[in-house]
């Protein structure tokens, strides 16, 4: 299972859930995603699972002992989400794992590792743009026109 918590510039808080799985007849990889709640009050671990888990999965009839492993990015927030995962989990006698996204690792540990070297501070924040332009419509206008390519323009 992956799920996030996130807040829209509106302040407007949501939790999405997407359950993985390899059917064993055919082993193809189904991803169904299980839900998009607006979330009221806090943004707190507690939260989170009780959005993701106990309004989506249960409306499924999927017990947390199911879960094999549930990946949340590396915010605070969320890796406290997935702990709490772990733990109901092994309540129910289950093993479920947490893992961190390994994309919002690898963002961390590249931010981490050229903090040393100020020269590779255009090609990092070139490299952000560039994956910025996904989001934003102006940037991807930009780049269809051939205007910038990785941060140099013409």
């Amino acid at each position: 299972m992956t799920t996030d918590a996130w807040t829209s510039i509106a302040k407007v808080g949501y939790v999405m859930c997407t359950v993985h799985f390899i059917d064993q007849v055919t082993w193809m990889l189904h991803s169904i995603v299980l839900g998009l709640y607006e979330k009221t009050g806090r943004s707190r671990a507690q939260d989170c699972v009780q959005y993701a888990a106990e309004k989506q999965m249960n409306d499924l009839g999927l017990p947390y002992s199911k879960m094999t492993a549930v990946v949340a990015d590396t915010e605070a927030t969320m890796v406290a989400a997935g702990r709490l995962f772990v733990e109901y989990s092994h309540q129910q006698n289950g093993d479920t794992r947490w893992h961190g996204c390994f994309d919002h690792q690898l963002e961390l540990v590249t931010g981490i590792a050229f903090t040393d070297a100020p020269e590779m501070l255009h090609s990092m924040s070139s490299c952000h743009e560039f994956s910025f332009e996904h989001s934003n419509t102006k940037a991807t206008q930009n780049n269809k026109q051939g205007s910038w390519w990785m941060g140099f323009k013409n």
